[in-house]
């Protein structure tokens, strides 16, 4: 419980009165709707919709766009969505609607609602994720709640089977209708984490970012005194004459409560810089009872909070968003690791299975445990082999399987503290695979069944237990990935649908079912391409939906074989070709009983492809970040003038023959982008590229500046997504995306794992948003950041004031801060694009 606090007034030499505590204030929610049907009568759930949230949106009259996305959208063939928001916060300007949905309509006639309405001849299903529509806005002032109106029909979702429609469960409402806000939200305020610290003295920034304008905060916050004592604190310049760090006070157990507070009377507020350290806080830091504590943001509603000029306390909602909690540590766990093996031998030989360790320091105990599918793998008594550094002190115990078939392995090990090399091997077992199929390998990552100790026995940190324990898996044969092509095509033509297939090796049967549209699309007849024999059926039960099935083989084909040709008359308009993979739509098997391939996220290895007019381009829609002119959210557009009205990729490296040109530079570009399609991640795949701007809030446009990039006569289909700049590394989307007239947006920006190659040639460049950007430094473009971009370009350049690739961070100038901003701490990288 948060113990009473004594409100007092500080006296400062300028004798104005400070009250430390700025409380927010409390909005009574009122809920409780209550049906009179139970949710057990639909068999099917409502996908999940939720509105995108602008946060930080301009404080005078500028457009937001509010992505709609959906998860968990299955075989839909109606919905109906209605948004209500306040017209005195926000003016709605229009909206766009997937393009698989042709008929789909959006109402904004009546101000303060959007009826968002699409009825369907076939079920959709739509990848997690997945925009449903974007919405435009004008943002006026305030907090701009836009909210789905849940009452009655407002809000309803339908399947589409065997002809029919059924209404799908979506209660709670407040489980399946997300959200969102139009706001200028409160800073974020970050708590470092420190995972080295050495008894002694430590320092503690707290850093901010969207400061901007800002009269007055409160933060509590909240740490361990068993492992750090407060001693003192330092603050930023522009708020030291009014910011009180108060004294600590007991919470509970060890913990102790610190209250910051500040206010500024001027009128004009502080505004500070991106990253800022609002102030540091000075502890003594002791692991002799703990090796860790964590900082942590405390929120009772009121406690954190920031306030504008005009005393309006900022939006900050969700605290986690806003406030970082952080860490201080000696050490952390290790990172633990599972192997990923895709082509196990089937017994009587035995696979590997090594569990490897990072960061494995001054461990003095180890309780470890995984479980694993005892009908795929059994573990011979005494197969494994420990690392000799334990001395045969490990206990390894391999428990049979429970009631779900799962047999779980414990491993206990303490002694003297221990210190390993960095993916070193604690133990290997050696298991049989009985059969076909795989085994997912998962860490029990519960309580204190994974753990580790340091030197006298104290636990590490561990959270979140993803960043430490990484799962595997063990398969003897993985599914082929499966593509429907995308096809352009003229109305009143018939039309050919390939389907193509890699790593197709050692198949004895397969299942598909499919979707269509059979107002755009009738169904014609489908045919085996490939020359596998067997016993084929190809069957169209109702208009929209076809079943397909072969027997035969064992089979292999090249990647990039044709496996099926699908036989359409096309109507015109656009019709989505949908694997439909629930309840067991869609599987590989080598024959027989056999049990079917891994094939897990679907998504991942059946990908859907489109038949669409011939008249409308392929429009990719993408949002990348640069790392030189990025800052705070957005990216600088210093470059201005000085940008060439031709695109600049024509010389070598690129040889990039577009002529694409404008006669001025659209408003809040960034610079000139190059973008290729490729069909698989080589560069002897590249069928199309196309040169753009890159906006300031990260989109790519087509040379007007607003529609994303099209790329004229080439087919709608699956592509790999390469982006390349003048200077900084080059990157490709980590799997094919699907293009077409409408395509959903692909972000770069939100991790790592939408890079291929991951965070090799890709890096985190706002800890505090969790942005990650292309690597600024590569000026020759021979996808490497080395001493040839300092010797013959920075220093050449240095000093000019031009449209230069040794500008890293697109200022317009060639500086110091190019070199040490940027090469200096990018030297060595390289990209990972092949």
């Amino acid at each position: 419980m948060l113990p009473s606090f004594q409100f007092f007034v500080l006296k400062f030499p300028d004798v104005i009165p400070l009250p430390v505590i700025i409380m927010k204030t409390k909005t009574a929610l009122l809920l409780g709707l209550f049906w009179l049907f139970a949710a057990a009568s639909f068999s099917q759930d409502a996908p999940v919709v939720s509105s995108g949230s602008a946060l930080y949106a301009a404080k005078t009259f500028s457009a937001v766009t509010i992505p709609v996305s959906v998860k968990s959208f299955t075989d839909i063939g109606y919905f109906q969505l209605t948004m209500n928001y306040p017209v005195s916060k926000v003016t709605y300007q229009g909206g766009t609607g997937n393009a698989v949905f042709g008929s789909l309509t959006i109402n904004g006639s009546t101000p303060g609602t959007i009826t968002i309405t699409w009825t369907g001849t076939y079920g959709v299903t739509l990848p997690d994720g997945s925009n449903l529509v974007v919405l435009t806005f004008t943002y006026v002032s305030g907090v701009a709640d836009l909210t789905w109106a849940t009452s009655g029909s407002s809000c309803l979702f339908k399947k589409y089977s065997g002809g029919a429609f059924t209404v799908l469960n979506d209660l709670p409402k407040t489980d399946h209708y997300k959200n969102g806000v139009v706001t200028y939200a409160s800073p974020v305020v970050q708590a470092p984490y420190i995972d080295n610290a050495q008894n002694g003295t430590v320092s503690v920034p707290i850093t901010v970012t969207n400061y901007t304008s800002i009269a007055a905060g409160t933060l509590y916050f909240s740490y361990d005194t068993a492992v750090l004592t407060y001693q003192s604190f330092v603050a930023h310049p522009s708020v030291a004459g009014y910011f009180m760090v108060g004294s600590p006070q007991g919470i509970g157990g060890s913990r102790k409560l610190m209250v910051i507070n500040w206010m500024d009377f001027s009128g004009l507020g502080v505004t500070l810089p991106y990253g800022s350290i609002l102030c540091t806080l000075n502890f003594n830091f002791s692991n002799q009872d703990k090796t860790y504590t964590t900082l942590s943001w405390y929120d009772n509603g009121g406690s954190c909070s920031f306030n504008d000029v005009q005393w309006n306390q900022l939006y900050d909602t969700p605290q986690s968003a806003f406030f970082k909690d952080g860490l201080v540590a000696c050490s952390v766990s290790p990172k633990t690791l599972l192997p990923v093996i895709s082509n196990a031998p089937v017994s009587p030989l035995s696979t590997s299975v090594p569990v490897k360790v990072s960061g494995f320091s001054n461990i003095a105990s180890l309780a470890l445990s995984f479980s694993y599918d005892a009908s795929v793998m059994t573990l011979p008594a005494g197969a494994y082999t420990v690392n000799s550094i334990f001395a045969g002190a490990m206990a390894v115990n391999n428990l049979p399987p429970g009631p779900d078939g799962k047999s779980r392995i414990t491993m206990s090990w303490s002694g003297s503290p221990k210190t390993l090399p960095d993916n070193s091997e604690i133990i290997s077992f050696n298991f049989n695979v009985t059969g076909g199929g795989s085994s997912a390998l998962k860490w029990n990552t519960g309580g204190d069944s994974c753990m580790y100790k340091w030197t006298g026995l104290k636990p590490l940190w561990k959270e979140p237990v993803s960043n430490f324990y990484q799962d595997g898996l063990v398969g003897t044969h993985l599914a082929p990935v499966t593509q429907a092509v995308a096809v352009n095509a003229n109305p009143g033509q018939n039309v050919i649908v390939p389907v193509k297939v890699r790593n197709f090796s050692n198949i004895g049967a397969f299942s598909f079912t499919l979707a269509y549209d059979p107002a755009v699309l009738n169904y014609l007849t489908t045919a085996l391409a490939a020359p596998l024999g067997g016993t084929f059926t190809a069957s169209n039960p109702e208009p929209g939906l076809l079943s397909i099935v072969w027997s035969g083989g064992p089979a292999g084909l090249t990647d990039g074989a044709t496996l099926l040709n699908l036989g359409f008359y096309f109507n015109g308009g656009t019709s989505g070709i949908q694997w439909l993979c629930d309840g067991g739509g869609c599987s590989y098997s080598e024959g027989g009983s056999s049990p079917s391939l891994y094939d897990l996220p679907k998504s991942q290895f059946y990908l859907n492809g489109t038949v669409n007019n011939s008249s409308i381009d392929l429009n990719a829609q993408l949002k990348v970040f640069l790392e030189g002119p990025y800052q705070s959210g957005s990216m600088g557009i210093s470059l201005g003038s000085i940008m060439p009205l031709t695109q600049p990729y024509s010389g070598s490296p690129w040889n990039y023959a577009g002529t694409e040109s404008v006669t001025s530079i659209p408003a809040n570009s960034t610079d000139w982008i190059l973008v290729e399609l490729r069909t698989n991640p080589w560069a002897s795949s590249k069928v199309a590229a196309r040169a753009g701007f890159l906006k300031n809030d990260g989109s790519v446009t087509d040379i007007d500046g607003t529609t994303g990039l099209r790329f004229p006569g080439v087919a709608y289909g699956n592509y790999y997504v390469v982006i390349k700049h003048r200077n900084h590394l080059a990157i490709m989307s980590a799997a094919t995306v699907t293009l077409n007239g409408g395509s959903a947006l692909y972000d770069f920006t939100t991790g790592s794992a939408k890079a291929y190659g991951g965070t090799t040639g890709y890096k985190l460049i706002d800890g505090t948003l969790s942005k990650w950007g292309m690597v600024a430094g590569d000026a020759n473009q021979s996808k490497s950041i080395y001493i040839d971009d300092y010797t013959d370009f920075w220093m050449r350049d240095f000093g000019l004031i031009q449209y230069l690739p040794s500008d890293f961070n697109l200022n317009g100038k060639v500086y110091l801060d190019d070199y040490t901003d940027f090469w200096l701490v990018n030297f060595g990288r390289s990209s990972s694009l092949p």
